[in-house]
């Protein structure tokens, strides 16, 4: 596994963390971030799901695009 490989799964629940930010961008950001790191997003599953409760609708909308990009990839393979 390449170093650069292992510093994207480092970062992860870094990317899913800033989903909750109180900066609008910020949280577009880490959706868009997390959609094209190229790697499995299984690690970070439960966490976007317990988005999805969350009280902030945009929370909710970016977290279940997250999770239907994992469920595209997962398709794809």
């Amino acid at each position: 596994m390449s170093n650069e490989f292992e510093a994207e799964l480092d970062q992860l629940p870094i990317w899913v963390r800033r989903l909750y930010s109180d900066d609008e961008a910020q949280r577009v950001y880490a959706a868009m971030r997390l959609t094209s790191l190229g790697v499995d997003l299984t690690p970070v599953v439960p966490q976007l799901q317990e988005a999805l409760q969350d009280s902030d609708a945009q929370i909710r909308k970016l977290a279940a695009y997250v999770l239907a990009h994992v469920g595209r990839a997962r398709d794809a393979a």
